[in-house]
């Protein structure tokens, strides 16, 4: 068998047939074919290179070895560099899948080096594109790495690089990216207030589930645009909602201005304080729904001070249920995949502090899992595996164990024994 695929491997290389070698080398995991068959294929080794970039993304099954084929193509995409005849996007998406954010910040500054031409620009680009598609924790690392990077840039001589390292690094903060997508979604809302009015209209006045189903599909409707003209103009209507009702009514103002980051403590400051208006009597449920949308707003957004509000919120919750509810939501969406340890921590902590209360317990499991998305770190699934053994409130039983999902997130087979 392995004379008869080496032999097909020769004809391939003598008539060029390089997609037909290197499909076959993937199917017989040949990764030295694969690596010959590209190298070799001269004028078309760029469009080959896409090719198995193509086919390791989405047809390869097993991680383990779509990841070796990613590392075998970013040796031959860094090996080409030289020759100045590449792709950086794929190069960079390369650099991600396998976690290299030291080596893509090196890529950029090299980019952004080049006196000639407009290649600054495809930097500009990749930072866009990790910005708006990579976690925040890697996003982070490389803006860490190119903010210190500046300091090599002091030079009359290197003024230009440094401006432009100062304008990626600008973008990897998200704030261009938010505006743009806040106007954007505000320019182009073409969302038809009658139907929600009609929806109003027709589900009366005595069904709680109905009236609290309408104020998220008013919610859904507008989402990211920043248009709440509905919640403002029904205040006395949304403000019939009680308890949970009050609660998601709330945090519906989250998703319509997710994103708009500059005027989120002005738009929610007074339903922190639980009484937004005469229509909305006071109630900790609009306190806990004001942290969640905070934390829908700020969403994958981490900065200490974020987290500080919401450590505040816990000091300040007197500890009301409702409101630790609100707080542990949405400071597992403002830590969402950071890996950090001291928001989990928080998050433990309060879980088990609360051991009784399935209200806080929920919210704090989510929580725990927002922050490790992605991030299969053995001692603390052990640590909710244990938990979820001597728990026995069927709400913490449940968000513990989609928790344990978000950790595995991405892990494809590797999730296989703890799935088992």
């Amino acid at each position: 068998m392995e004379n008869i695929i080496e032999k097909m491997f020769k004809r391939c290389f003598e008539d060029k047939k390089w997609k037909q070698a290197i499909g076959v080398a993937l199917e017989s995991r040949r990764l030295d074919k694969v690596k010959d068959a590209i190298e070799q294929s001269n004028d078309q080794i760029e469009e080959n290179l896409g090719y198995t970039y193509d086919i390791a993304q989405n047809i390869i099954k097993s991680k383990s070895f779509r990841t070796e084929v990613l590392r075998i193509l970013l040796l031959i995409y860094q090996k080409r560099t030289d020759s100045g005849d590449f792709d950086h996007y794929k190069i960079a998406k390369c650099q991600f899948y396998l976690s290299m954010p030291d080596s893509t910040a090196a890529m950029l500054e090299k980019i952004v080096k080049v006196k000639e031409g407009n290649s600054f620009l495809n930097a500009y680009q990749i930072a866009f594109d990790i910005c708006d598609k990579e976690n925040q924790t890697y996003q982070k690392e490389i803006l860490d790495i190119l903010t210190k990077s500046l300091e090599k840039y002091d030079h009359p001589d290197d003024e230009s690089t440094r401006a432009r390292i100062v304008q990626m690094c600008t973008i990897l903060k998200g704030d261009i990216r938010d505006r743009l997508y806040l106007q954007f979604l505000k320019k182009n809302n073409h969302t038809d207030v009658q139907h929600i009015m009609n929806i109003k209209k027709a589900i009366g006045a005595k069904s709680s589930i109905l009236h609290g189903a309408t104020v998220w599909c008013n919610g859904m409707m507008n989402a990211y645009t920043t248009n709440d003209s509905f919640i403002k103009d029904n205040i006395t209507w949304v403000g019939q909602a009680t308890n949970w009702n009050r609660f998601n009514a709330t945090a519906s103002l989250g998703i319509i201005h997710s994103g708009n980051k500059a005027k989120s403590l002005e738009i929610l400051q007074p339903y922190f304080t639980g009484a937004p208006s005469p229509e909305m009597p006071n109630s900790p449920y609009t306190t806990a729904g004001a942290y969640f949308a905070y934390g829908l707003i700020h969403q994958n957004g981490y900065t200490q001070e974020l987290v500080n509000y919401f450590l505040d919120g816990y000091r300040n919750s007197a500890q009301n249920e409702a409101i630790q509810h609100g707080v542990s939501l949405g400071l597992g969406l403002v830590g969402m995949a950071t890996k950090n340890q001291d928001i989990f921590n928080e998050l433990k902590q309060n879980l088990y502090n609360n051991a009784d209360s399935a209200i806080i317990g929920e919210a704090a499991a989510y929580g725990m899992g927002l922050v490790m998305i992605g991030a299969a770190d053995q001692e603390s699934i052990q640590d909710i595996l244990n938990h979820i053994d001597d728990q026995k409130h069927d709400k913490i039983i449940r968000a513990l164990s989609m928790s344990l999902a978000l950790q595995m997130f991405g892990k494809e087979e590797s999730a296989d024994t703890l799935i088992e």
